[in-house]
């Protein structure tokens, strides 16, 4: 026993995922009976392959005459008559030649659309889902479960389905097919009133054409079609227009002048080179003997005054000397 929520696949892929002939198989199931995906088709295979291994190991047992072996075959025939694919007669053998499109015979979807409910196997799946279809008075929608034989003359409309009328448009291109539509509008067009004027009706092809008419009351949104539900396309704003450029006149070629040989200009770093050692040459030559100049006596400068010994009150050493001679002398 396993976990509630992981329940166990109820099938198996192919062992090999690229073979040509297969694919092609499953892709003709699949549109012939409107499957939404291959996951679907592989459910129908599981159940078909259980159905056939049963058969073969109840022939072996069958043999060996094990009282259960005819227990379990009775078992198995009442299931496969239950629900309408094999009779009460049938055998092993014709349960090992049941194919996969006996069991996708039997899923709601095929047999709603071939009740002609539903004008395509696509659209008995879709009104499946939208809850458009009851079986034994019980609203149904899941378009894959296997009906009974004796539940399938009670699949009909729901009540509140809007298909339940017969003047429908789909209900009209069910019943006399989709040039149904095309006479009602031709008819439509020729009626008259007591006055002569002709009667202006909303038809299928005038709807398709100009869309519903807007309901009282009511105004429709800018951008969005009358009575459709789809949500309104975002407005633009249409983009300014370009200004033209002006265009531009060619002016006639100027006639090129014939090229005047250029004068051959001395290089700048030869001359530079060539200046300074000449320079120094005639520096060498040319530069006369200069005489010594008389050394000037500093003298104080007429704006500073000398200062006096007396206010600085230092004495030089030479003064401090000749102080004791000239007293000696004045002694004499």
């Amino acid at each position: 026993m396993g976990d509630p929520k992981f329940p166990h696949k109820t099938y198996s892929t192919p062992r090999h995922p690229w073979q040509k002939d297969r694919i092609d198989a499953e892709k003709e199931l699949l549109t012939k009976f409107g499957l939404k995906n291959k996951r679907e088709l592989w459910k129908g295979m599981e159940m078909l392959k259980s159905f056939r291994s049963q058969a073969r190991d109840l022939q072996a047992r069958m043999r060996v005459n094990d009282p259960n072996a005819e227990k379990q075959f009775q078992a198995l025939i009442q299931r496969l008559v239950r629900y309408n694919i094999l009779e009460h007669n049938a055998t092993l053998d014709d349960v090992l030649s049941l194919t996969i499109e006996d069991i996708l015979a039997r899923r709601l979807q095929t047999i709603v659309f071939r009740k002609n409910l539903a004008r395509t196997p696509k659209q008995a799946r879709q009104m499946i889902t939208h809850g458009h279809v009851t079986m034994d008075g019980r609203r149904v929608t899941v378009p894959g479960m296997l009906v009974e034989g004796d539940t399938e003359e009670s699949i009909e409309y729901h009540n509140t389905s809007p298909f339940t009328d017969e003047l429908h448009p789909i209900r009209q291109v069910i019943l006399n097919g989709p040039m149904a539509l095309e006479a009602a509008d031709e008819a439509e067009d020729g009626e008259t009133t007591s006055q002569g004027a002709p009667v202006k009706r909303e038809g299928p092809a005038h709807r398709e054409r100009f869309g519903r008419r807007p309901e009282a009351g009511r105004r429709p949104e800018a951008g969005r079609r009358p009575g459709s539900g789809r949500r309104p396309e975002p407005t633009r704003r249409p983009e300014p227009a370009k200004k033209a450029e002006p265009v531009k006149k060619e002016e006639p070629a100027q006639k090129e002048k014939p090229a005047v040989a250029a004068k051959e200009e001395p290089n700048e770093k030869s001359v530079k080179k060539e200046k300074p050692a000449e320079a120094a040459k005639e520096g060498q030559k040319e530069k006369p003997a200069k005489k010594a100049e008389p050394v000037k006596k500093e003298g104080p400068s007429p704006k500073e005054k000398p200062v006096k010994k007396e206010e600085s009150g230092e004495a030089t050493k030479e003064e401090q000397k000749e102080e004791p001679a000239k007293e000696g002398a004045e002694k004499q």
